[in-house]
């Protein structure tokens, strides 16, 4: 028997409905996103329950969905959850809720980062002080990030400091407010993450 029928499609779980995206311009901390779900089945109510879930917002640029690029990354913060009435039997079910789900950047990972060790004015085994980019390298890689996602270049300017057992971050002092203020002072740059560099992102030096 030939069977020409077509198969009804799955209804969907979820479903989202409205999606926001706040650029960063020149601070990280500005970059955000929030998006509207419905939740038809429940399963989503995690969301409501506990913060600092990751997210990844893209959109494909050609039909055939490989050329991938990414409008946000970072994180679950807040997220609130309505009651939406269903019919209580097949679907929706009378667990559907509409979720409200507000998200911070990449820039709550490396603002909650504490340094694990102390950092002196001098390079440990140089007889000179830091060059200003290799230290704050070296800082975003004590905050957890592997090279690959690190894209500050090597210039030769160095710390204006000869007080070699000065420390410029003592063991358990945030990452962040070092790296930020070195990048200011002296080459007026700031960091930014950059979505869609390398595979997982990447925070890079701006001028």
């Amino acid at each position: 028997v030939d069977d020409t029928r077509e198969t009804a499609p799955s209804l969907p779980k979820a479903f989202v409905t409205k999606v926001d995206v706040r650029s960063q311009d020149t601070d990280p901390q500005n970059e955000g996103a929030c998006l509207t779900i419905h939740d038809f089945t429940g399963e989503l109510d995690f969301l409501s329950k506990r913060d600092n879930v990751p997210v990844h917002l893209s959109t494909t640029r050609n039909i055939g969905g490989v050329d991938v690029s990414y409008m946000f990354r970072g994180y679950t913060q807040g997220a609130v959850a309505k009651r939406r009435y269903g019919p209580g039997k097949d679907y929706p079910d009378k667990n559907w809720k509409e979720i409200t789900v507000p998200c911070i950047g990449e820039w709550r990972r490396l603002n909650d980062a504490l340094s694990p060790k102390r950092f002196d004015y001098f390079e440990r085994g140089e007889n000179k002080p830091w060059k200003v980019t290799k230290l704050v390298k070296s800082l975003l890689l004590s905050a957890g990030y592997p090279d690959s996602m690190i894209d500050v270049p090597d210039l030769s300017t160095r710390l204006f400091n000869t007080q070699q057992q000065q420390a410029i971050l003592p063991v358990g002092e945030k990452v962040v407010s070092v790296a930020t203020r070195l990048l200011s002072e002296y080459f007026g740059a700031w960091l930014l993450f950059d979505e869609n560099a390398g595979t997982r992102g990447m925070w890079r030096m701006l001028q």
